[in-house]
């Protein structure tokens, strides 16, 4: 953990975070501080809800005080931040990095990987990076390189990626497929950041501020929230790079595997979303995708229904085979 932090960007880049943790804090209190919790159970741990501190109200307080601790935890690093006592406020902090690492990656299921991706491995780095901005400056063009994978087929190269009848908002129809062209060629290219060339590294910056500032439109507040300023704050003061640290080398390690598996697993991994869990995800091709469960009953009886899903994000099957499966232990 690096012990001088008096400076501007890691005090910015800090309460960003604490800015991220309390948004992802806030959105699952809502889902988990309920009777019967509205979460799935990620593939690695299907029996999470047998965690105490996960049943909620009226039930138990346990997910009021587990949510209290996370909140005062938040308070009290800002506390000792805001007194000039940044060794431990970071430190504080690896208390709810855990945490929302357990609950996003492990024990749930969940469908806003990016949002977590941009929130977690940039504090992480934060945290305990010998060389904290100069790993960032190499993990916001990966975050790009990794994107531009989940666009490897034809449903991008072809244009079918446009859900919306009426195309894309304040874009032609005309000028939509060569969009996505040069949206897959920017992400793909996006190390360009790092360029020695002030102009080629101006034109990659220029355009991912727009690109972010647009996707809002599409994709909400919470993602954009976290991308745009982790691109600002991290190319502010240049673009100059060296050799990144092992800790950068772990997490990029950790991120081209997981977004590597899918493809690796199943070449139709956006139709039955195996090995997806971790990847990336975002608009994608209009897939559509009708998944057929059947419930066989103690008196012999059973029952098959079809659930249809929209090619929006994740095509997520398993989602819907969970939610069945509790319904039926209630």
């Amino acid at each position: 953990m690096n012990g001088s932090i008096s400076n501007n960007s890691r005090s910015e880049l800090y309460f960003l975070f604490i800015l991220g943790f309390t948004l992802n804090f806030a959105l699952w209190f809502a889902d988990d501080n309920l009777a019967e919790s509205v979460r799935i159970c990620s593939r690695f741990i299907q029996s999470c809800d047998d965690f105490s501190f996960f049943v909620g109200y009226p039930k138990s307080w346990d997910t009021s005080i587990f949510y209290q601790s996370l909140f005062l935890s938040l308070v009290l690093s800002v506390y000792f931040y805001l007194n000039g006592k940044q060794k431990i406020a970071l430190s504080i902090l690896i208390y709810p990095l855990a945490v929302e690492a357990l609950l996003g990656f492990v024990l749930y299921e969940n469908s806003g990987i990016p949002c977590l991706y941009y929130h977690f491995f940039p504090c992480l780095i934060l945290i305990f990076s010998r060389d904290f901005k100069n790993d960032l400056k190499w993990l916001v063009p990966l975050f790009y390189l990794l994107a531009s994978w989940v666009k490897l087929d034809s449903g991008w190269f072809l244009g079918e990626a446009i859900l919306m009848p009426r195309g894309l908002p304040l874009i032609p129809n005309i000028l939509m497929l060569p969009a996505l062209w040069i949206l897959f060629f920017m992400e793909l290219t996006g190390f360009a950041l790092l360029s020695k060339s002030k102009k080629i590294h101006k034109f990659y910056l220029y355009f991912f501020y727009f690109l972010h500032l647009y996707s809002f439109i599409v994709t909400g507040y919470h993602f954009q929230m976290m991308a745009l300023p982790l691109v600002y704050f991290a190319f502010r003061d240049g673009n100059k790079v060296h050799r990144p640290t092992p800790l950068f080398i772990a997490c990029a390690v950790y991120l081209i595997t997981v977004n590597l598996l899918p493809h690796i697993t199943d070449s139709n991994y956006k139709i039955t979303g195996q090995g997806d869990s971790l990847s990336f995800d975002m608009v994608d091709a209009d897939r559509k995708v009708v998944s057929m469960i059947t419930i066989y009953g103690k008196d012999g009886s059973s029952k098959t229904e079809l659930k249809k899903f929209r090619g929006f994000l994740k095509q997520n099957p398993y989602k819907y085979w969970m939610k069945q499966k509790k319904n039926m232990h209630k």
